[in-house]
Formats: C-alpha cells, structure tokens, sequence
C-alpha cells in the first residue's frame, strides 16, 4: 500500500537509526544484515514483556491485531473477552451512518399551506449549530415569508438519555439530552469573563433565567437538574463553557425557534408529516463526512447519539435507537465474531459491551465496504484530535480512542515499516493506574509494532 507522506519520513527516520547501527557492527567485524519484520511470535513475546508493566495491575486487558493485507490473525490476547468500550463505541456508530445515511445530514421535512410552514425534524444535531458556517435548512428558515410556523414532532421512542448514563452528568458539555429536533446542539454555548457573560441563544438571558453569584468558588455557570434556571459565577479569565439545556419535551425548542427567527412557531402534538407524502418535502443541512469528522476528532457524545436517532427516522419513520442498533447487528453485521451488548451511539452507558475482535471486524468493515481515503479523513491520525499524546505518529496512527472512569481503548489502523496495514483494537478494563502512564504505555507498544513489523 501507499503510505501517508509522514509516515514514509517516520520509517525513513527510524531506518537511518537502524542503519548507523549496523554500520557501526559492520565496522566492528560484523557482516550487515537487512533488519527483518517481526513473527507473530515475536509480536505475541514483546506484547507479553509489556502487559507485565506495573500500569496494567490488577486489570483485564484484551487486545486483537490483524493484517489487512495478508488477511491473517497476528495477535490475539483475551479477545474473545467482553469490555466496556467507551467511546470506541463510535466506531459502530459511525459504521452505521455511513450505511445508512446518504451525503448530507438529513435536515427537516417540511410542508407549506396557506400562510403556514410546517416542520418537522429528523434528529439531525447540527441545526444552528455554531461550527457548520453553511446550513441550507437554517437560511430557508431564515428567508421564510410565512405568518406562522408549526413545530410537528416525529414518532421518538428515546428516552433524554440513554440507558446507564450517569444522571449527575447532567450538566456536563459531553452529555447533552437526545432529541428529535436539537437546536445549538442542545447546548448554550457561553463565554463568562468578569462579571459579564455572552450567551448563543440568548434566549435563556432574555426570559429571565439567567441569575449572577459572587459567593464561594464555583463553576463558571451551573443549572439546576430539571429546570432551565443557571447560575453565573465571575470568572478571574476569560472562560468558554457550554452547558445543556432542558429540552422539555420540545416546549423549548419551539421557544427557541419563535426567539431566533422572529415570528410565533406553535407546537402541534397530534400531526405529523410524512416522507412518503408527495406534497412533503425535505431539506438536507450539511455534509455527513464532515459531521463524522468533529464527531470521531473530539469524541462528540451528542453528534454519535443524534446519528443512530438520523439513522432510525431515515429506515424507520420512527426515532428508536434500540430499533437501529438491531437492525445493524442483524442485517449489516451478522458475521460478528461475538454478539456484542450494543445500548447507545456514543459509548456514554456503562452497559455497552464489545470484545477486541468484534471492533477489529468493524474496522475491517469500514475500509472493505469504503476507501482507505475517506475512512483515514475521518479518523483522527496522531497527533490531532483525541491522538494528541501521540504526534510522533502522524500518518501511522489512525484510531479511535475510548475512556471512561477505569476503562481504557484505542482501536484503528496502524501502518507498519514494511508497508503492511494492521487492524487492533486495545480494551483495558478495571485499571486503577494513572490514565496518562496507561495512554503512555499503549503508545509504546504501538511504535514498537510499526517499526518491527
């Protein structure tokens, strides 16, 4: 295969390494050797050596390695075994939107009467959300010359969260609530500094729900649990925090539309436009590879969540990520080698369970069933996204990496010296060591099957 440019300067590097090394045995009396690629007995001998490391004491670890090319096993330790995930759940995720979605995010379907524009969502996360600058669906909004609008919602059979989410969390940027028509990616995007606070929608501010407390030391901005009341803080620095906020059953939703564009939008709980009608349209917003891409490079919880509930409403006319994750299993990947216990888009749930093998097949999946290309645009390589810890990597690493408290993954493509392209997936599970030696650790074992192999 072709490698990335960077890491044809990786091996370059590495073998200039190698070379003054044999140069120096060849000066010395010994005759020059051509360094060889390692067995798979010598990959499954180091990678013992390495699990013996004090970081990995007392947990599980599974790991499964496969050669693309070759089409061939190189390793497998406990990967048979079932872990949490974490974010590599995203990986299926991802897998399934890619199957199931076409080139652009799926919008709104709307219908025109009269004076009245009808609207329905899909699920679809990026809607006025800050970091899309183009969205077709937002200037037909926009630029709309009726009276009145009617917010219609779809079937959706999802809960605000998904099943084994933490409920304390619900504050957390990483876990805003799921619904049928996210606005700003359910979020308020804000920046505090001194006693002043900037607030995208603004709408909260403006309806009187936003209050300032100068006591103790406290998060930039708080909400209480099931209300749409938040507390600002002074901040000493300019800080930039989003914080969710309660959807209520859409009743917000339809607040927030009415405030942004400027006209009522009522709310019509008992009608529902349908795909197949001829006289309903709908409108697509932005292009999905780029969606999949803050989606894999950040680890986006809500856009992972949002995709499965696309993916559903597209196959179904109906939100149900239960429903989907069945059919995927069922219908786009029976061969699994372990039917996993699949709950959620983002890996969120403490109730996900996957073994290295199932994600080593996923991941040959995605480039068998799509380019190399498009596949390694999405993923993060090393160095960028959720690689950072790893920049020594760029154009050798392209993975996917999963934390949850004690729970640790990284899966995706490693291209090794000899050209080869390896599958693995990394599973860690019960660790109690520091998270930042164990992501160290992993990278060590990494660089040495790149340039052994």
């Amino acid at each position: 295969m072709n490698h990335h440019p960077y890491a044809k300067a990786y091996f370059h590097l590495k073998g200039l390494l190698v070379t003054v090394g044999l140069v120096g045995l060849t000066g010395a009396g010994c005759a020059l050797v051509r360094p060889s690629i390692a067995t798979r007995h010598q990959v499954k001998h180091f990678t013992s050596q390495w699990l013996h490391d004090s970081v990995f004491r007392g947990a599980q670890v599974g790991i499964s390695v496969y050669d693309y090319a070759r089409q061939r096993t190189v390793l497998q330790h406990q990967s048979d075994h079932y872990f949490n995930p974490a974010s590599n759940t995203k990986l299926f995720t991802l897998f399934a939107g890619l199957h199931l979605l076409s080139d652009s995010s799926t919008g709104i379907l709307y219908q025109t009467r009269g004076d009245t524009l009808f609207i329905q969502g899909t699920a679809d996360p990026s809607l006025f959300h800050p970091e899309f600058a183009h969205q077709p669906v937002v200037n037909f909004l926009r630029t709309d010359r009726s009276r009145i609008m009617v917010w219609l919602h779809p079937v959706n059979r999802n809960e605000i969260w998904g099943p084994g989410w933490a409920w304390n969390d619900y504050a957390e940027d990483y876990q805003p609530e799921r619904s049928s028509f996210p606005l700003y990616g359910n979020v308020i995007w804000c920046t505090v500094y001194d006693h002043h606070v900037q607030m995208l929608p603004d709408y909260f501010m403006k309806a009187g729900l936003v209050r300032w407390d100068s006591s103790g030391d406290h998060l930039a901005i708080s909400r209480l649990p099931e209300e749409n009341l938040f507390t600002v803080h002074p901040a000493a620095d300019t800080v930039h925090v989003q914080i969710p906020y309660r959807v209520m059953q859409g009743a917000v939703t339809a607040a927030l539309l009415a405030d942004t564009l400027h006209k009522p939008v009522l709310v019509d709980l008992d009608r529902r436009l349908l795909p197949g009608d001829p006289q309903v349209k709908q409108l697509k917003n932005v292009p999905l590879d780029s969606l999949f891409r803050h989606m894999m490079f950040r680890s986006d919880n809500f856009y992972a969540e949002q995709t499965l509930m696309m993916s559903s409403y597209r196959l179904f006319d109906t939100i149900d990520t239960r429903k989907v994750i069945a059919y995927v299993l069922d219908s786009l990947l029976p061969a699994l080698p372990q039917r996993p216990q699949w709950v959620d888009g983002s890996g969120l749930s403490r109730l996900n369970l996957f073994t290295p093998d199932d994600i080593v097949y996923v991941l040959m999946r995605l480039l068998a069933d799509f380019s190399e290309k498009r596949i390694f645009s999405i993923l993060p390589t090393g160095g960028a996204g959720t690689l950072t810890r790893y920049p020594d990597l760029w154009g050798v690493l392209y993975a996917k990496t999963g934390s949850l408290s004690n729970q640790a993954a990284l899966s995706g493509y490693l291209l090794t010296r000899s050209g080869h392209t390896l599958i693995f997936s990394m599973l860690v599970g019960n660790y109690v060591s520091s998270p930042a030696l164990l992501r160290n650790k992993m990278g060590d074992w990494l660089r040495w099957l790149a340039s052994h192999y």
